[in-house]
């Protein structure tokens, strides 16, 4: 480090500790351009982002903090805790057996993977659960079709659905569309034209042209 860029530092790392979390990152970012190298300084920005629950930047600080220094234990700590925020459990869980490979004993490290796996174990019941519930036929009506989107208005069932994956979601509401059900869909009778659009569009392609821009978000996973 140079004396410039320490000087930075510790004055980034005063200010983190009065809650001056903004005038912190400025004095981070200093240091950064006086070293760009050092992964500490990084790691210390991305505690700061954090703290500010911006959580994107944090990971991108994190991961730039991991690349100066693969073997960096408080980095790979906190890119845990930011994909523990994510619900990225399993990430999550490989950083902190990637702490006890570089640091055997870390209590942090055992904690937090013992955690993960809690989570994991839970999500992974809780997808067999609400999996068993969906049903296994196709909806074959436009009715049916309406109940499946209607589902996506209530929080709850909303949460259900996300959690039966995208590719079983999809191919639940997204096969077996017949003629009849897109004009009942389009209030139209002209089965020339809807011909052509059934045979130019994929099925779940078609469904999102009813559909608001929230839930096209949705079935696309943004």
């Amino acid at each position: 480090m140079t004396d410039k860029a320490t000087t930075y530092k510790n004055e980034g790392n005063s200010l983190l500790q009065q809650q001056k979390y903004s005038e912190a990152i400025d004095k981070y970012t200093l240091a950064i351009a006086e070293n760009p190298r050092e992964s500490v300084f990084y790691a210390n920005r991305s505690l700061a982002y954090i703290k500010l629950n911006n959580y994107d930047r944090a990971k991108e600080d994190i991961e730039l903090s991991i690349q100066c220094n693969p073997k960096y234990v408080k980095a790979f700590l906190r890119r845990a805790v930011i994909l523990s925020h994510n619900k990225s459990f399993v990430e999550a869980r490989n950083d902190y057996l990637t702490v006890l490979k570089l640091e055997p004993g870390n209590k942090e490290a055992e904690k937090g993977a013992s955690a993960m796996q809690t989570e994991i174990e839970t999500l992974d019941k809780d997808k067999t659960c609400i999996t068993s519930k969906v049903p296994l036929t196709v909806p074959n009506t436009f009715a049916a079709y309406e109940r499946c989107w209607n589902d996506l208005d209530d929080a709850s069932k909303n949460e259900l659905l996300k959690m039966t994956g995208y590719t079983f979601f999809t191919k639940l509401i997204g096969e077996n569309i017949t003629t009849q059900m897109i004009k009942d869909i389009a209030r139209v009778s002209d089965d020339k034209h809807w011909a052509t659009v059934i045979s130019q569009l994929p099925r779940i392609g078609l469904l999102r042209l009813f559909v608001d821009q929230k839930t096209k978000d949705w079935i696309d996973g943004k």
